[in-house]
């Protein structure tokens, strides 16, 4: 989970704990900017069983609160770099968690929207 891969490996960086949160909340929150994803990333294309995707949604919540709470957010996470900005502190990966989350929940809206107007239109 999220906290084994922050603690796993301590890092060390001269930078400020929040030195890189307006760049992670510009590159994620940017709508016009299509990223590629690496291939162990990419989802399975299968039926997902909605009420259990939840849960694991639910779970994603509780294990980032827990972070929140439990965690220095100066530490550094040494576990992987995360181009372009380096070595992140606790803080940031949380931050960049929340941002990766709500980009994904904005594209998804937008995708039930155009679906929803699809649907509208080839009623008519």
């Amino acid at each position: 989970g999220l906290k084994q891969f922050l603690t796993a490996t301590p890092g060390t960086s001269d930078n400020p704990y929040d030195f890189n949160i307006d760049g992670i909340r510009n590159l994620m929150l940017n709508n016009e900017a299509k990223y590629t994803s690496p291939d162990f990333l990419l989802p399975p294309f299968k039926n997902y069983n909605k009420e259990a995707h939840k849960e694991f949604l639910m779970n994603v919540q509780t294990e980032i609160n827990d972070c929140i709470l439990t965690l220095d957010f100066h530490a550094i996470c040494g576990s992987a770099e995360m181009p372009p900005f380096g070595y992140m502190s606790y803080y940031e990966w949380i931050n960049f968690s929340v941002f990766h989350i709500l980009r994904h929940t904005r594209q998804f809206s937008t995708l039930v929207g155009k679906n929803n107007a699809q649907a509208n239109f080839e009623g008519e």
